[in-house]
C-alpha cells in the first residue's frame, strides 16, 4: 500500500464539483488529490447557465471574475405559444447588479476552475478510475488504478452513476421520467437580434423547446421529446451542429450523503430535470459547503443541510417542469397573457427575475 499521509481528501470525479472541491479545500490549505476517469477534459457542454449565488461562491478564489469575462449575460426571457409571443420580460436590469443570469458552456467553466486550482497547487489526473475504498473509521483506504492509498475524506462528485455510491451500497431514491428527452448545441449567428435571449417554446400536446443562449452566436436546445432541433417548430438557421442526442432523467436523491469519512456530492448525490437550470449550480454549492464546513469543523452537519437543500431543489424543479409540460389549455394561456401584462407593472419583472435567478443552494 502507498500511503499518501501528505494527502488529506481523495476527490473522485473532475467535473464542476469535483473542481470547486479541490479549488475550495486548496484555497483553505488542504491537500487534495482530483482523479478522474476521463482521459482529457471533456469538450462537451451539458449545464450552461450559472446563477448569482454560485458566482459569490466563486468570487472569493478569483474563478467568478474569469467565468464572468468568458460569459454572456442573460438579457430576457420570451415564451411563444405555438410559435406566438405571449409574455417577454428583461433579466439585466434589476436594481442590484449582482442578480444576473450568466451563460456559459460547461467546459468553458471546467477549465476556468482547473485553472484556479492548478493555481493553487491542484492538477486533475486524467485517466485514473476509482476502483474501491475501505473505511476503517479513522481513515479510508482508497484504490485507484490498482494503488491503495490513505486518505482522511474521499468526496464522491464522479456524476449520477457514481461508483463511490455504488461502492458504499448507497441507492439514490425516486423515480425515472417516462419521457425522453433531447438536447442540441448549435452555431446560429443569424439567431437572434440580442444576444443573451431565452426562448421558451410550447406546443400542443405538452411539448416544450428551450433555446438557450452558450455564447453570442452559439446555442443549446433542450425539448422533452427526441430529438430536439426536429421538434422546433420555428426555423433556426444553424451554421454548425457541435452535437445532438436523447436523454433520459432520474428524479433522485440520496438518503444520506455522508457514509462513515466518505461524502458524496453533485449529480452522485441527487438529480434533477434541466428546467430551472440548477444542476451544476447545485453541485458547485454542494463542493462549497463541504469545504466551508471542513475548514469550520462541522462535517456533522454537511448531510443534513445538503440533503434539505438538495429536496428542496427537486420539489422546485419538480414544480416548474411541471407548469411547462402540462398541455396547453386556454386557462393556461391566459395565465401567460397575465403575466405579460403583469411585466407592465412596475417593480413585478424585477420581482420574477430575482425569483428566478437568485435560489439559494
Amino acid at each position: 500500500m502507498n500511503n499518501h499521509q501528505e494527502t488529506s481528501v481523495l476527490i473522485v470525479g473532475g467535473g464542476p464539483t469535483g473542481l470547486t472541491a479541490a479549488l475550495e479545500l486548496a484555497r483553505h490549505g488542504v491537500n487534495c488529490r482530483v482523479v478522474e476517469r476521463r482521459d482529457a477534459p471533456s469538450p462537451f457542454s451539458r449545464a450552461v447557465g450559472i446563477m448569482p449565488n454560485t458566482m459569490r461562491l466563486l468570487e472569493p478564489s478569483g474563478a467568478a471574475e474569469l467565468v464572468k469575462a468568458k460569459s454572456i449575460m442573460a438579457s430576457g426571457l420570451e415564451i411563444y405559444v405555438d410559435a406566438e409571443k405571449v409574455f417577454e420580460m428583461p433579466m439585466d436590469r434589476h436594481p442590484d447588479p449582482s442578480v444576473r443570469l450568466f451563460c456559459l458552456p460547461q467546459d468553458e467553466t471546467e477549465s476556468v476552475l482547473a485553472q484556479r486550482a492548478g493555481e493553487l497547487g491542484v492538477g486533475v489526473e486524467y485517466g485514473k478510475r476509482f476502483e474501491s475504498l475501505k473505511d476503517d473509521g479513522n481513515r479510508v483506504q482508497a484504490t485507484v488504478d490498482g494503488d491503495t492509498s490513505e486518505y482522511d475524506y474521499v468526496l464522491g462528485a464522479d456524476g449520477s452513476r457514481s461508483t463511490v455510491r455504488d461502492e458504499l451500497g448507497i441507492e439514490a431514491e425516486g423515480f425515472d421520467l417516462d419521457d425522453e428527452w433531447a438536447i442540441a448545441d448549435v452555431e446560429a449567428p443569424a439567431w437572434a437580434k440580442k444576444p443573451g435571449l431565452f426562448r421558451v417554446y410550447i406546443q400542443d400536446g405538452g411539448v416544450v423547446v428551450f433555446v438557450i443562449p452558450m455564447s453570442p452566436t452559439r446555442y443549446r436546445i433542450v425539448s422533452n421529446r427526441p430529438e430536439a432541433l426536429a421538434t422546433l417548430d420555428v426555423k433556426m438557421p444553424i451554421e454548425h451542429l457541435y452535437r445532438e442526442g436523447n436523454f433520459l432523467i432520474g428524479i433522485r436523491q440520496v438518503p444520506d450523503y455522508r457514509r462513515g469519512n466518505v461524502f458524496l456530492m453533485g449529480d452522485a448525490a441527487h438529480t434533477h430535470s434541466p428546467v430551472g437550470g440548477r444542476g451544476m449550480n447545485l453541485g458547485i454549492a454542494d463542493a462549497a459547503h463541504f469545504a466551508k464546513c471542513y475548514a469550520s469543523g462541522r462535517l456533522d452537519q454537511y448531510s443534513d443541510e445538503r440533503h434539505q437543500i438538495g429536496a428542496d431543489t427537486i420539489a422546485y424543479t419538480e414544480k416548474v417542469r411541471g407548469t411547462v409540460v402540462t398541455p396547453m389549455n386556454r386557462t393556461r394561456q391566459a395565465v401567460l397573457q397575465l403575466l405579460n401584462l403583469g411585466t407592465l407593472i412596475p417593480g413585478v419583472p424585477q420581482k420574477v427575475v430575482k425569483k428566478m435567478v437568485s435560489g439559494e443552494f
